[in-house]
């Protein structure tokens, strides 16, 4: 266990620096790389990178207000089954939804065995439902938004969150769509540019 969460600590830890330094120096090694494209093909390279901006945009944007659907959803529905602090649970969901692997399992099962304990068994089958819907509805409004901020299919990046993680681990909740994404954004300008373009 101690290894798995040093291992996946390393990985955050790179991905945040690397998101660094790609943010301070990102236009001075597109520059960079701008100078090997020929000339006849700079209005591609272009139109490439833009199309991987909306992409990145668009899963940025998908991360985001998901954990802030899923966060309102929790602070009403816990509110709702009489919970105190349901506020602060329903904000403490949305956080949560913003970490990998984690979601808003953790606090409603946890209201679950507590309502269990205290023999209120009514409420904890309600709560443990209403965790499925929110993990559910997780599932279609975070590739719907995501393609909303770029011209992709939801099933496209559905895949990329479902199987980024079996490839590569708790970072692919990230890198998965990121790859499905961009490579899609690519073939597409390239069809648009180069194939289409002939007719």
């Amino acid at each position: 266990f101690v290894s798995k969460f040093a291992n996946i600590t390393l990985d955050l830890f790179i991905l945040v620096c690397s998101v660094f330094y790609f943010v301070r120096d990102g236009d001075k090694c597109l520059d960079f790389i701008r100078s090997f494209v020929p000339d006849d093909s700079k209005d591609f390279f272009d139109n490439t990178i833009k199309a991987i901006e909306n992409v990145l945009k668009s899963i940025f944007y998908g991360h985001f207000l998901t954990s802030v659907i899923i966060g309102i959803f929790g602070c009403i529905g816990y509110s709702l089954l009489g919970y105190p602090f349901g506020i602060f649970l329903g904000v403490l969901t949305g956080i949560l939804q913003l970490i990998p692997v984690f979601g808003p399992w953790p606090i409603y099962w946890a209201l679950f065995f507590i309502d269990v304990a205290s023999g209120n068994y009514i409420r904890a089958v309600i709560v443990l439902f209403f965790g499925f819907f929110l993990s559910t509805v997780d599932m279609y409004i975070r590739p719907a938004l995501s393609s909303h901020y770029a011209d992709i299919h939801p099933l496209i990046l559905l895949i990329g969150f479902l199987a980024g993680p079996l490839v590569y681990g708790i970072v692919g909740f990230i890198i998965g769509p990121l790859v499905l994404g961009i490579t899609y954004a690519v073939l597409d300008n390239y069809r648009n540019e180069y194939l289409l373009g002939d007719d």
